[in-house]
């Protein structure tokens, strides 16, 4: 069994690149900002549904919460039984499913070798309408458009399924991705999976599974960054990538030689000196070649990839309160929003203190004061191609029928 297994969450990766299942691969572990605002999050609406109510105390998570909170407490009116963080193990072999844990943190080391884990952020099972919806929470700042998440979705899908099969049968499955920002939440309609699109997806993702990776070799593209693939620091196509775009020292090329001189333990300050230079000089190059591609991109309408997708510039705008105006200050103070007021004053800063409605009200005042900036300017961002769907999807209760 790999030390690097695929899960739920890995299967998009794994589908455009196996190279970091490899047992000898090493993974880094990194932590950011909006890594960390998402496990603050999913924290606290674990802690709302369990009803523990033990918030993570980040400013950033309960702004999420805000509209979070109500929607769970609608779905338990309707008689609907809410679970968080629910960890399931899938034996593709047997088709069969357990579940691990309920309301606790990601560990899967209950599973046994072959099975393929995955954690739902939120089972509702809805008897009266014999239907069970999955929704997975995807955090972005405002602007941001999550990645596609229909494979883990589809995965965890089928998985559910097997596990609640004898507690459920015959309940309708359906999924959605959940974008969660500070300054509000956007409920996708669920997608409807059949009994034979589930049987598809299933006899896919278990032939994805058996694929052998022991000599699997990088496949670079978009997903490295795109799909947070830990083994890109490692990678010997990120090696090879640095190399062509930092000169190496003489006395680097000699006591490490030119196919592999970064990824190694650091020995030496004089080690640690040259890739500090190294890193400094890719930056900046990186930056050059970025701008080359967007102004190539902007003269051909686009860069096309080889799976369809579209990488181009749209233009974009944004506004900010401008409270160098004069009485700009004192206006947002008499709205009750002087708690928000701070080295960059936002609109979502001001929601969070006064509400919506309030806040909403504000932006025009500010607006007829002329007190409002407003900002053009330019994304580059990927867009995949829109999917054709294979398999025409057909009820159980139609087929009966």
């Amino acid at each position: 069994m790999s030390a690097h297994v695929t899960t739920a969450s890995t299967v998009a990766l794994r589908r455009a690149c196996s190279y970091w299942m490899r047992d000898e691969v090493v993974h880094e572990e990194s932590t950011h900002r909006a890594q960390t605002n998402g496990d603050d999050f999913h924290d606290d609406v674990n802690a709302h549904v369990s009803g523990e109510e033990e918030e993570s105390g980040s400013e950033v998570a309960a702004r999420m919460m805000m509209e979070i909170r109500p929607r769970i407490e609608e779905l338990r009116e309707r008689g609907c039984e809410v679970l968080s963080e629910v960890a399931i193990a899938w034996n593709p072999q047997a088709d069969t499913a357990r579940v691990l844990a309920v309301g606790q943190a990601r560990d899967y080391s209950r599973a046994m070798p072959g099975e393929f884990c995955g954690t739902i952020d939120l089972v509702v099972i809805d008897e009266p309408n014999k239907a069970v919806t999955i929704y997975d929470w995807k955090t972005a700042p405002p602007g941001v458009t999550p990645k596609d998440a229909t494979d883990q979705l589809v995965a965890n899908a089928i998985a559910v399924s097997r596990a609640f099969a004898a507690r459920c049968p015959d309940f309708d499955i359906a999924y959605a991705a959940v974008t969660v920002r500070e300054d509000g939440a956007h409920w996708a309609e669920p997608v409807e999976l059949s009994v034979f699109d589930l049987e598809a997806a299933a006899a896919d993702l278990r032939d994805l599974l058996a694929t052998p990776y022991a000599d699997a070799q990088p496949q670079p593209g978009p997903h490295c960054k795109e799909r947070y693939c830990k083994a890109r620091g490692t990678c010997p196509a990120t090696s090879m990538a640095m190399t062509h775009a930092a000169p190496l020292s003489a006395a680097s090329l000699v006591k490490y030689g030119p196919t592999r001189p970064f990824g190694i333990p650091i020995e030496s300050d004089e080690h640690a000196a040259w890739l500090l230079t190294a890193c400094d000089l890719i930056e900046g190059g990186l930056d050059a070649e970025r701008k080359r591609a967007k102004a190539y991109a902007d003269r051909v309408g686009g860069v096309t990839y080889p799976d369809g997708s579209v990488w181009k510039g749209r233009e974009s705008k944004s506004a900010r309160p401008l409270l160098e105006v004069p009485g700009a200050v004192d206006v947002v103070r008499a709205a009750g929003a002087e708690d928000a007021i701070g080295y960059s004053t936002t609109w979502a800063e001001i929601a969070r203190v006064i509400g919506k409605e309030n806040a909403a009200s504000l932006r025009e005042t500010l607006t007829e004061m002329r007190a409002v900036k407003s900002t053009s300017f330019k994304t580059y961002t990927r867009t995949k191609a829109p999917k054709i769907k294979l398999l025409t999807t057909t009820t159980t209760k139609e087929t009966e029928t």
